[in-house]
């Protein structure tokens, strides 16, 4: 692939993957009030989110693809970049990809099931109890330790490619090339 080729196919990448998560996340503060709604009670969480289930799973598959999206972002930025840093860009979009799609998919794969689970009497403390142990493992420990600290690798991995990605002839270094910002002599 031209490196054209590949810089345009991040680039489309990259901004579909933030549309996605810009238009899940909002949708999901409408509807469900996320991510605040994550501080209440499990019964209140569950019976909010089984009040609009249908919608906050899709949007929370919205937000599943966009995270997925940053390992192709990040394969394709590590070709563009090359060498160590290069290695460095693709492995924490990789990493980042990967915690985000674990933690946000439970919300699509396994808490529709422990809704309907906690809406039968004999069931409710088991759903309950199942739902506490995934938001605390999947959304406070992975989602939220080892996604978010900085240097986190949604983070890290953001700012790790820019030497990878053009700039226009505005952005560039007096006699700067407008494709890697380095400085060249006239």
């Amino acid at each position: 692939m031209r490196m054209l080729m590949k810089q345009r196919a991040a680039a489309g990448m990259m901004t579909g993957a933030a549309a996605l998560a810009i238009a899940g996340f909002t949708a999901l503060g409408s509807i469900f009030n996320y991510p605040q709604i994550l501080k209440a009670t499990t019964p209140e969480i569950l019976d909010s989110y089984r009040e609009s289930q249908i919608a906050i799973t899709g949007w929370f598959l919205a937000l599943v693809i966009s995270a997925g999206l940053l390992a192709p972002i990040g394969v394709l930025l590590g070709r563009i970049t090359g060498g160590i840093l290069g290695k460095w860009i693709t492995g924490v979009g990789i990493a980042a990809a990967t915690v985000q799609v674990i933690g946000l998919s439970r919300w699509v794969l396994l808490i529709p099931g422990i809704s309907d689970d906690a809406t039968v009497p004999a069931l409710t403390e088991n759903a309950h109890r199942t739902f506490e142990q995934l938001h605390f493992w999947l959304g406070t420990i992975l989602g939220e330790t080892v996604g978010m600290p900085s240097p986190r690798p949604s983070l890290s991995w953001s700012s790790l490619p820019s030497p990878a990605m053009p700039r226009s002839p505005a952005q560039s270094p007096p006699g700067g090339s407008a494709t890697s910002g380095t400085s060249q002599p006239p």
